[in-house]
């Protein structure tokens, strides 16, 4: 079995210790999941909405739970060939702790790449109608988005022009729309509420060109300082001219920044950047989902060094909540740094590579300790 029928048995283990783990995470989460949305759920808000809505979150639970079960499932899958004496039997044959690691990286590479995929190609649709769920089952009910009962509100800004965009009414259609435009010396010059809007689609082909939206059943007021006066107006319908277009401004750009694709980050920074506002948080999401290959590997090399040297000769017991306490700690030390990028102007990229470089320095200390 030395040579590749090592690496394809060591890479068997491991595949299979991290999908049961991921498939014991996911359970509970998931559970936990639903629990928490059945206590949410009120007027037009059923138990099907719930499970709907959690079905289709899922796949965005799995994306954020790889790296934490592949630490966990790579502790367990080499401690079982430890407590063999596999291991010690390929170290005696002169395998190195890197050759294993390389076996053992190999079948977790290949989930990570379907992990990866699923956040971008899955995952973020999943939210998105997940969150629609929600805004359709309030609107059934006859909630007003306006009332503040429907959390998906969020403030765009463009210039001058600040819009507060209730929800997401699907089908490139925007729900409870309001705009309050400013002059140049923050002065109020009018305040606008819609009762939708509807996308008509590009000014141009070109990148600058601006989108268009149509709003209707429109009521505006307009504030004159000067002689003191306001004029009050109503319209069918209104232009509204923007470069803001669907995908920047539908359900999507709602999301908790973790819970978004790449290219919706992406998407989002170049936004915020391009308005002078901070996209600090979106900044360091976009780095954790970039970097996040390079943690998982990390975590499976701090596995070895583990299963290598103090929990060599330990239970599966003492394995498993190493695993535990070790995921968490990689977790709050995210976690720590992430908002230093924020409150201190910390670079994100460095907020994001600290914790991962800290669990590679880690995972090389002990293993040097085992070699």
């Amino acid at each position: 079995m030395i040579g590749g029928g090592m690496d394809r048995h060591v890479g068997r283990a491991v595949l299979l210790a991290v999908l049961v783990t991921l498939a014991c995470f996911l359970t509970l989460v998931t559970l936990f999941a639903l629990v928490e949305e059945l206590q949410d759920r009120g007027v037009g808000y059923t138990p099907f909405h719930a499970l709907l809505y959690v079905a289709y979150t899922t796949p965005g639970r799995v994306v954020e739970l790889v790296p934490y079960a592949a630490f966990i499932g790579a502790l367990v899958g080499l401690g079982v060939l430890s407590n063999h004496g596999e291991l010690t039997a390929y170290r005696a044959a002169g395998i190195s702790l890197v050759r294993l690691f390389g076996a053992s990286a190999l079948p977790v590479a290949a989930l990570l790449a379907a992990g990866q995929w699923l956040g971008e190609a899955v995952a973020g649709p999943g939210e998105e109608a997940g969150a629609a769920v929600k805004f359709e089952a309030a609107r059934g009910a006859g909630v007003e988005a306006s009332s503040g009962h429907v959390p998906f509100g969020r403030w765009h800004r463009e210039g001058l022009l600040y819009t507060y965009i209730d929800g997401y009414g699907g089908g490139d259609r925007l729900v409870g729309v309001r705009q309050f435009r400013v002059d140049e010396d923050r002065n109020l010059v009018f305040s606008r509420r819609a009762a939708y809007a509807t996308f008509l689609g590009d000014a141009g082909s070109g990148g600058d060109q601006e989108a268009g939206w149509l709003l209707h059943d429109v009521h505006e007021t307009r504030f004159d300082f000067d002689p003191g006066s306001t004029v009050v107006r109503a319209y069918d319908t209104l232009p509204w001219r923007t470069r803001a277009d669907p995908e920047l401004l539908n359900v999507k750009s709602l999301l908790d920044p973790g819970r978004m694709s790449v290219a919706e980050l992406a998407r989002q920074i170049d936004y915020m950047e391009r308005e002078g506002l901070d996209a600090s948080r979106h900044g360091v999401a976009w780095w954790s989902k970039v970097l996040q290959p390079v943690a998982v590997l990390g975590l499976v090399w701090l596995a070895l060094g583990f299963v290598a040297g103090p929990l060599r000769e330990v239970s599966m017991g003492a394995r498993l909540s190493v695993g535990i306490a070790g995921g968490l700690a990689f977790n709050y030390l995210g976690e720590l740094f992430a908002p230093m990028a924020v409150v201190v102007d910390f670079p994100p990229w460095l907020a994001v590579a600290i914790p991962i470089a800290a669990c590679w320095l880690v995972g090389g200390a002990l293993v040097r300790r085992a070699a």
